[in-house]
């Protein structure tokens, strides 16, 4: 098992240094911030497997993507530092004005993704000047492909983060 989990992170180590933000992917998905969430935890149980910390900078680099680390300039995680996602795809945080405080966006998708589901923005794309054909990204309640909060995404934003403050010595930084 732990050959075949280091042959694919060695792939996401791979593809991740060809992206000038570690993507590990050839190219933006709907929910490419879970699978960081996803590559980064793999990393980190390989290391924890394993005591080899080959691919910890790429646990790293996918932590601080989603922290805010990329194109956009925005922390996935809304309401950690000073630019995050705001304007939920969600339903009881719109109707109730309410913030969705930890919520975690889907993250960015390609723009022949976002293209093809001809959405709507509610409202000024706030990051206008930073979309490309690699990467959207809309913090705005009507664009599901990137702004999306989900229960798969939460538990593994959950374990990485908890994964770092309780095993991975975060000072070296």
């Amino acid at each position: 098992c732990a050959i075949l989990l280091r042959e694919m992170l060695e792939n996401f180590l791979k593809q991740s240094r060809k992206s000038p933000f570690g993507f590990p992917l050839p190219q933006y998905t709907w929910g490419s911030a879970s699978v960081q969430a996803g590559v980064a935890s793999l990393s980190l149980m390989y290391y924890q497997d394993t005591g080899e910390s080959v691919f910890l900078d790429l646990a790293e680099q996918q932590r601080d993507f989603l922290l805010g680390k990329n194109s956009h300039g925005v922390c996935l995680i809304s309401g950690f530092g000073s630019n995050f996602t705001k304007n939920f795809h969600h339903q009881i945080s719109y109707l109730s004005d309410l913030p969705l405080t930890g919520g975690f966006a889907s993250g960015m998708v390609s723009a022949k993704i976002f293209e093809s589901r001809e959405i709507t923005l509610t409202a000024f794309d706030r990051f206008s000047r930073f979309q490309s054909k690699k990467a959207v990204y809309h913090d705005d309640r009507n664009d599901y492909l990137c702004n999306e909060p989900t229960i798969a995404n939460n538990a593994l934003a959950l374990f990485l983060f908890a994964f770092f403050d309780q095993h991975y010595d975060l000072e070296k930084q």
